[in-house]
C-alpha cells in the first residue's frame, strides 16, 4: 500500500513559507496598531486616565464594603514623600476626606457647606490643601462662621457622590450642599474598579492596557457611553437628582449644582451630559440647554454654569497678553486634560461660588442653621 505523503500546503500556502507569512502578518498588525496609537495620541482623543490601585502600599484609597462606593479614602492617610497627587496625597483627615480635620457635630453658630464631587473637588494634581476649591471658598466667606467641607473622591460618579452624601455627609448637618457636576458624572464605573484589584492577575493587564490611548479610546469610552444609556433612566426614576432632592428635604439642607465646563485647546464649553457619536457634538452653545439642567429643573434644583467666569477671565488674559496666552486647557487644568483644575482654576471657582452665594443668600438659610 502506498504511503500517503504529508500535506505541503495550508490554505494554498506552502508550509515552508507559512512562518514567514505569519511573521509578516504579525509585523503588519503591530505597525498598524502603532500608527493607530500615534494617531489617537496626536488627536488627543483618549484623554488622561489615572488608575486607582488600592493594592499599592502608598495608595490613599481602600476598598469599600458599600458596592455603590467601591472605594474610599483611608482615614488619617498621609504621604509627604513625593505624593503623585492622583493615588497618593499629603494629607487625608481622620474622617477620610481631603480636608482639614472636622468634627461630626456642628459647632454652635457655624453654618456648614458640603462641596460634593469627584477629582475636581478633591483636587487631583494640586498639592497644597489650601489650594483646593473648598478651602479657598471657606477663606473667601467667613471662616469664623462658615465651614466648607470637601467631600470629593476621584473617579466618583453621581450615584457614588450621592451615596457618600447619604451615608456620611448628612452626619455633618450641612446647611447647603453644592454638587460640582462635570461631564463624567453620568458614568458609573467606580463601583466596579475594586473587582479588578481582587482578581490575582486582573490588575496587571489592566494597567498596561490603560497606558494605551488606543485602548482607552476604543474600549473605555465606548463602555462609558453604553453604561450611560442604561443609567440615565435610573437617574430619572430616582437614583440621581431626585435622590438629592429627597435628601435635602429629609435632612433640611439647601442644594444647588455648579456645572463644570470643558476646556479645549481653543475654547471653553459646556459639554452635554449624554455621550454622542462625535465628541464635538457634545459641545453646547451658550444658549443651549444640557441634560443636567433639564434634570435639575425636574428635581427643582438650580444649576449654575461656571463657564462664564472662565470665559471672562480668559478674555481678560487674552486682552493683556495677546497670542502669548496659553490655550484654555493649558491655562486652567493640571494635566492639560480639559478637566482637572489647577490653582488658578480653583481660585476662579471659589470666587464664582462666593458670588453665587452673595447673589442668593437664601442658600445659607436652612432649618439646620436655625437650630
Amino acid at each position: 500500500m502506498a504511503r500517503r505523503s504529508a500535506p505541503r500546503h495550508v490554505f494554498g500556502v506552502r508550509l515552508r513559507l507559512l512562518p514567514a507569512l505569519l511573521a509578516l502578518v504579525l509585523a503588519a498588525t503591530l505597525v498598524g496598531l502603532a500608527l493607530a496609537e500615534f494617531a489617537v495620541r496626536r488627536a488627543g482623543l483618549a484623554g488622561h486616565v489615572a488608575i486607582i490601585d488600592t493594592a499599592k502600599s502608598k495608595s490613599a484609597f481602600q476598598l469599600s464594603d458599600n458596592p455603590l462606593l467601591g472605594y474610599v479614602f483611608k482615614n488619617g492617610y498621609q504621604d509627604h514623600d513625593h505624593p503623585d497627587l492622583q493615588e497618593s496625597f499629603p494629607f487625608i483627615n481622620s474622617h477620610g476626606q481631603r480636608d482639614v480635620e472636622r468634627t461630626w457635630e456642628k459647632p454652635p453658630g457655624i453654618r456648614r457647606i458640603i462641596l460634593l464631587g469627584d477629582s475636581d473637588v478633591s483636587a487631583h494634581g494640586v498639592e497644597d490643601l489650601n489650594d483646593t476649591i473648598s478651602r479657598k471658598l471657606e477663606t473667601k466667606l467667613d471662616p469664623s462662621s462658615i465651614e466648607v467641607l470637601n467631600m470629593g473622591i476621584g473617579g466618583y460618579g453621581l450615584v457614588s457622590e450621592l451615596e457618600l452624601l447619604a451615608t456620611k455627609g448628612v452626619k455633618y448637618s450641612p446647611d447647603l450642599v453644592i454638587l460640582l457636576f462635570e461631564r463624567h458624572d453620568f458614568v458609573f464605573v467606580n463601583s466596579q474598579i475594586g473587582h479588578y484589584f481582587r482578581a490575582p492577575f486582573g490588575i496587571v493587564p489592566l494597567k498596561w492596557a490603560y497606558r494605551s490611548h488606543l485602548f482607552r479610546y476604543l474600549i473605555v469610552r465606548r463602555r462609558m457611553r453604553a453604561e450611560h444609556l442604561n443609567l440615565l433612566a435610573a437617574y430619572r426614576a430616582g437614583g440621581g437628582l431626585p435622590r438629592l432632592r429627597r435628601l435635602a428635604d429629609e435632612y433640611h439642607f439647601k442644594a444647588f449644582i455648579a456645572f463644570w465646563p470643558y476646556f479645549s485647546k481653543t475654547d471653553i464649553f459646556e459639554v452635554q451630559s449624554r455621550p454622542l457619536t462625535n465628541e464635538a457634538d457634545n459641545l453646547v452653545p451658550a444658549t443651549g440647554e444640557t441634560e443636567i439642567e433639564r434634570l435639575g429643573q425636574e428635581s427643582h434644583i438650580a444649576v449654575f454654569r461656571l463657564s462664564p467666569y472662565f470665559v471672562r477671565d480668559y478674555a481678560e488674559r487674552r486682552a493683556a497678553f495677546g497670542a502669548q496666552t496659553p490655550n484654555p486647557a493649558a491655562t486652567y487644568t493640571t494635566c492639560n486634560d480639559a478637566t482637572h483644575p489647577n490653582r488658578l482654576a480653583t481660585e476662579i471657582v471659589a470666587n464664582a461660588l462666593r458670588d453665587i452665594l452673595r447673589e442668593h443668600p437664601e442658600y445659607l438659610r436652612s432649618a439646620n442653621s436655625e437650630q
